[in-house]
């Protein structure tokens, strides 16, 4: 038996609605939000009750940006509820904003410049922390190029993980190094100039995190995931102090412009509690995003035809949901659904066939690879 995930509006007693998903029956979801303190304080009733993904897409279409919360659900949490698509503070960046109903208009928030240039400065480079994970041969490259730079990492972490590790370089703002960085969302820049030393005495503070448990974590400061998270919250939580007074960080930003984001003279300390708690949860969903944008592309190329995030992740869904977990599986199953929209059949029916059934006891990978040859041929594109 397989739980469903569900999506609905949420209603909330300002007038506003937010979108709502979570696994499990309707009754026993629309009890779950009833039964937290936080949202039964702010929600008064139901704009759309909770409909199964399939329902939802049948309802709004199997394109409405809504459906991309689901890769936002996880059996960690009973369920997640995010802003609406149409009001995202940030257009550039096409994921869900989670809504935290502890979050108000009175918290202090970072403020944004976007679509800027980088700044010139007097020495004519900007402080940049990049990613070497992301970036190849990142410390031979600095190194070569003779750049004024620093690794947050030393000793035994340095000798160990120095081709992984963050660096702070001086760039000019037209480097290639510094293009390269940004379009892979590696990088961080920093406004305005300051010493490397110092700046780097500050960002080692941050490249190791304690969890609840104890556990120490290196933190990718420079990662995509801390860009998101930094312009889907501006409201934090943060690390405790990473956001300084007078001091900006810049964002890449898709159109190759940068963004600003910094603290406003009034706000004199933001949200730092449960950060790396919710980052944690934040950074596993951009994971399975990437999965499937990646799956995505992929049968684009198959089909013949673009087949959009949402759509993509209706059907990533509905196969975890129907406990296929390997990528391989999820991949095979995302494609049998898509050709199946074409012909008006969902994978559960054919599923039900005595061919498919006598796969019911195989690995997810053997019985994907089944559902997905019988779909082909009910779609007509067998072979």
């Amino acid at each position: 038996m397989t739980t469903e995930t569900h999506i609905g509006r949420l209603r909330l007693t300002n007038g506003s609605d937010v979108l709502f998903a979570g696994r499990g029956s309707a009754q026993s979801l629309e009890q779950a939000v009833r039964s937290d303190p936080s949202y039964a304080a702010i929600a008064s009733g139901w704009a759309t009750s909770p409909l199964p993904l399939r329902h939802w897409a049948a309802t709004f279409g199997a394109d409405d940006l809504s459906l991309d919360i689901a890769l936002h659900v996880d059996d960690a949490v009973p369920f997640v509820t995010a802003i609406l698509p149409e009001e995202a503070d940030d257009p550039l960046v096409p994921i869900p904003r989670l809504f935290d109903p502890t979050e108000t208009a009175e918290l202090p928030r970072l403020s944004f410049d976007a679509d800027i240039e980088v700044p010139d400065t007097p020495k004519g480079t900007i402080p940049v922390l990049l990613d070497a994970a992301a970036i190849f041969g990142l410390p031979e490259r600095l190194e070569g190029a003779g750049l004024d730079r620093l690794c947050l990492f030393s000793g035994a972490a340095l000798d160990e993980l120095g081709q992984a590790a963050p660096w702070l370089a001086a760039l000019a703002p037209d480097a290639d190094l510094l293009t390269e960085a940004a379009s892979l969302d590696a990088c961080l820049g920093f406004w305005p100039d300051e010493d490397l030393a110092a700046l780097g005495k500050h960002l080692k503070r941050y490249t190791k995190m304690r969890e609840a448990d104890g556990k120490w974590i290196y933190f990718r400061l420079a990662s995509r995931s801390f860009h998101d998270w930094i312009r889907l919250h501006p409201a934090g939580p943060f690390p405790k102090g990473f956001f300084r007074a007078g001091k900006g960080v810049l964002l890449s930003q898709p159109d190759a412009g940068w963004m600003l984001a910094h603290r406003t003279p009034e706000v004199a300390e933001l949200r730092h509690d449960e950060f790396l708690e919710q980052f944690t949860r934040f950074a596993r969903m951009q994971l399975r995003r990437r999965f499937v944008e990646r799956a995505a592309a992929a049968i684009s190329q198959q089909l013949g035809e673009d087949v959009s995030l949402p759509r993509a992740a209706l059907h990533y869904r509905v196969a975890r949901d129907a406990g296929y977990m390997r990528e391989r599986a999820l991949v095979r199953m995302m494609e049998a659904g898509l050709r199946l929209d074409r012909v008006g059949l969902v994978t559960t029916q054919i599923e039900q066939s005595s061919e498919l059934l006598a796969h019911r006891t195989s690995s997810d990978v053997h019985r994907s690879g089944a559902v997905l040859e019988a779909a082909r041929r009910y779609a007509g594109d067998a072979p």
